[in-house]
């Protein structure tokens, strides 16, 4: 079973999601314990969301916002490094 959030895979925004707590020192080591724990979380938020349509609206509204920020985080650090800074 393939988790899907918003036409993006779950695994996409996870992989995005410990890349991130990389960068603010989250040692390679406790990344897999992290994305396991991140998938179980996604796992639990979608069957919410399917269930129940206020959880559904709110947890379309925070996944919203975290793929834009993941998005904008990305896009920063990408003209760094064109920038060669």
């Amino acid at each position: 079973m393939e988790l899907i959030v918003f036409g993006i895979p779950a695994a996409v925004i996870i992989v995005m999601l410990i890349e991130l707590c990389k960068q603010y020192g989250l040692q390679s080591r406790w990344a897999v314990l992290v994305a396991i724990g991140l998938g179980v979380a996604f796992s639990i938020a979608l069957y919410l969301a399917s269930i129940s349509v206020e959880f559904a609206t709110w947890f379309k509204v925070v996944m919203a916002g975290l793929m834009t920020g993941l998005a904008a985080i990305g896009f920063y650090s990408g003209q760094k490094t064109l920038r060669g800074q």
